[in-house]
């Protein structure tokens, strides 16, 4: 979407290309890349507008990315701690198991949350 209306903002100023030339523009002006040479002072303004509200909208995205995934996480979260605490109680009644007489079978039972 903000390639789309960088592009509309170009294609207002120079009006001397067709709309995809300025598309592929600003989609590798986004990318990183620039090799136009700005003569005119409104496409200067363009170009730094650009280059502070790019990097803006890239952090934006990523700071995005990585919220959803640590929401995810978290909620995965619980349920491992109780399948850990769950495996944990067995190999502690495994132990006491071994180490018990056969006739009396002793159980450990431990419930958390």
């Amino acid at each position: 979407m903000f390639v789309m209306a960088q592009s509309f903002a170009e294609m207002a100023l120079r009006r001397d290309d067709k709309w995809e030339v300025y598309f592929m523009h600003s989609y590798q002006f986004m990318l990183g890349g620039s090799d136009e040479n700005y003569t005119h002072a409104d496409e200067r303004i363009l170009f730094i507008y650009n280059s502070i509200v790019v990097p803006i909208v890239m952090l934006n995205l990523i700071i995005t990315i990585i919220a959803e995934e640590f929401v995810k996480a978290q909620d995965r979260i619980a349920v491992a701690d109780v399948r850990e605490s769950l495996d944990m109680v067995r190999e502690v009644s495994r132990f006491f198991a071994y180490f018990s007489d056969k006739a009396k079978p002793r159980y450990i039972h431990w419930i958390s949350t």
